[in-house]
């Protein structure tokens, strides 16, 4: 049954550069399709960025932002 869930984590962030690693870390793979949507709320530090690069460098997961 739980190979036909799909699951969307969604993340609000503001001034999180620092965590934004550990949080995909702890994300749990549920269900048959899991994605990660970061949504970046005016950050005055480099959260985006950090979203960006832990994006990139996690390509086997499906994150995604918005802001």
């Amino acid at each position: 049954m739980n190979e036909h869930i799909k699951v969307s984590i969604i993340i609000p962030c503001r001034n999180e550069s620092g965590n934004i690693q550990q949080v995909v870390e702890r994300c749990p793979h549920l269900g048959s399709y899991t994605e990660i949507i970061f949504v970046e709320g005016n950050s005055i530090d480099d959260t985006l960025e950090q979203i960006k690069k832990v994006a990139l460098h996690n390509s086997d997961k499906n994150i995604q932002w918005y802001i």
